[in-house]
């Protein structure tokens, strides 16, 4: 009985563990492409460059802590814990909506200051949204599993008057 029931949760489990890990590594190798992409325009973004390496490393681990705890209420936490690290770690990469560029125009060197606090504005305000999603996503998962629970209580107890 034990040994059937390992085997029962092995064969529901290793599907999950396998589909956690190949959606890693593509996040991983759709970043690393990403990042190859913008090294010409490091200069741009000086603060970007020495957190994309941490950054990967945290999506990848929570990706993969979304994918394996499907079907439980961690799910919908380490989705809200993803959602919250990439809008801190945005807010922090555009320095608050003000960026600082140092470039040479034919030869001269020339600070260029662009205010882009309006589209992270934009943004913050997409990212908050999914944040206040998955919240309501997780408070709707629990109401259907006390739901579910009540629905067993409520069906033992029948029995039990039944016999």
């Amino acid at each position: 009985m034990v040994e059937g029931d390992k085997k029962a949760r092995l064969k529901k489990v290793i599907p999950r563990i396998l589909k956690a890990a190949i959606s890693s590594i593509i996040l991983y190798f759709i970043v690393y492409y990403v990042s190859s992409r913008l090294s010409p325009y490091e200069a741009f973004f000086p603060s970007y460059r020495p957190l994309t390496g941490s950054l990967t490393a945290i999506f990848v681990i929570l990706l993969f802590a979304v994918e394996l705890s499907y079907g439980t209420v961690f799910h919908y936490i380490f989705s809200f814990a993803r959602s919250l690290v990439f809008l801190i770690y945005l807010v922090y990469v555009l320095n608050g909506g003000i960026l600082f560029l140092a470039m040479l125009v034919q030869g001269t060197p020339m600070d260029i200051i662009v205010d882009v606090r309006i589209f992270l504005t934009i943004v913050i305000f997409v990212l908050v949204l999914g944040l206040a999603k998955t919240v309501l996503q997780t408070i709707n998962f629990l109401t259907g599993k006390a739901t579910k629970d009540q629905r067993v209580e409520s069906l033992s107890s029948i029995e039990k008057l039944k016999s």
